[in-house]
């Protein structure tokens, strides 16, 4: 009876295997499988690309009162090399315009794409590059500073992923209009869904920030009125980091000494992701695509709060929020060669008590590839 049962045991052991598998294979030849009269899919396993970005940011902060303050970067060209393999995709972009200064830009992305599933991942760095749009003042008293000035005390910093998935990924390719993997033959579209994570992280150095506020405010206010009576030592007072900096700098150390003020705010998001996506083939080889996503989710606010003089205090909040990403692209595939353009824009907020602040940063991308390694 032992040696029977063990059989049996041992035969639905095998069955259930056998199951398992031709199950498994089932469910990933349907997950994956695309109608190639809509996508025509990768003919070659490698393919390199070069590609030039105009990247910005902006940040506008709200303090309450009708204290609201806005900077943003001027737009920077970046360039940089992207390479893949099958799925993988992996670039790298300088910006030219600050390639040997010690405080530059700095994007890094990667990406894994099948019509199914995609996944992104970026990081992003800009440091002390971004200039003052709105102070906050009365238009009276704003009208006595020079605009757009430089803001070198400010940094922003994101981190995090985007992961989807396209419903229906056997008619709708993403990856045809922001991956160039494959080829969309015909104009279709797709409900998308997926979850994703971003750690923001906005720097501010409020001393070194209202120093170089009044300096470059007294500095346009002499060069504008007072040109002509300047000396030679007055001149070389009004260098940058020279006398009257420091003076104002010393000033500020010494007036604020005791008040609390805001060292960084950062937040880290999780998020669900519902977006729709839509390829238009308008000619041969050629299609135009674009993709929204509204993304509800939890943010985990953080602000650091200087005391001059005493140290720092760090408060946090929870808070339910509603972001969202928007991607467009344009491109001409056909399959060994490809070349166009595309755009992402993201738009995270930050909520905490009296301090409210809406970042959008993103990109315009232009870029030329080629496949390589025809697969068999």
């Amino acid at each position: 009876m032992k040696r029977k049962l063990f059989t049996l045991f041992l035969l639905l052991a095998c069955a259930l295997t056998v199951f398992a598998q031709e199950y498994r294979k089932s469910f990933f030849e349907t997950l994956f499988e695309t109608d190639t009269t809509y996508i025509e899919p990768q003919h070659y396993d490698w393919t390199v690309m070069g590609q030039g970005s105009y990247v910005y940011d902006r940040v506008s902060m709200d303090f309450g009162d009708g204290e609201k303050m806005i900077l943003s970067s001027d737009p920077a060209f970046k360039l940089g090399p992207f390479a893949g393999y099958k799925f993988l995709f992996l670039g790298y972009t300088i910006d030219m315009k600050n390639f040997f200064k010690s405080k530059n830009r700095t994007d890094f992305t990667l990406g894994v794409y099948s019509n199914a599933f995609g996944l992104d991942v970026f990081y992003r760095k800009a440091d002390g590059d971004f200039k003052i749009r709105k102070l906050g003042l009365d238009k009276e008293d704003e009208e006595t500073f020079p605009k757009n000035m430089s803001c070198s005390s400010f940094s922003t910093k994101y981190l995090g992923f985007d992961l989807y998935y396209v419903l229906n990924h056997k008619h709708y390719s993403m990856p045809a209009v922001f991956a160039q993997s494959t080829v969309q033959r015909k104009s279709a579209g797709s409900p998308t869904f997926g979850l994703g994570y971003m750690k923001t992280v906005l720097d501010l150095d409020e001393v070194e920030f209202l120093t170089d506020v009044f300096y470059q405010g007294t500095y346009y206010i002499a060069m504008k009125d007072h040109k002509e009576e300047l000396t030679e030592e007055d001149l070389e007072s009004l260098k940058p980091g020279g006398s009257i900096y420091q003076l104002y700098k010393a000033i500020f150390e010494e007036t604020m000494e005791g008040e609390e003020v805001l060292r960084d705010a950062n937040y880290k998001s999780i998020t669900a992701q519902l977006g729709y996506g839509y390829n238009w083939v308008f000619a041969h080889n050629w299609t135009l695509g674009a993709h929204l996503a509204i993304n509800p989710g939890l943010k985990f606010n953080k602000a650091v709060i200087e005391t001059i003089g005493e140290g720092n205090n760090t408060y946090r909040k929870t808070s339910f929020n509603l972001d969202y990403t928007a991607r467009a692209g344009i491109v001409y595939n056909n399959t060994r060669w490809y070349a166009g353009a595309n755009a992402i824009y993201y738009s995270n907020s930050f909520n905490m008590d009296q301090l409210k602040v809406r970042n959008n940063f993103g990109s315009i991308n232009l870029y030329v590839g080629i496949n390589l390694g025809r697969r068999h």
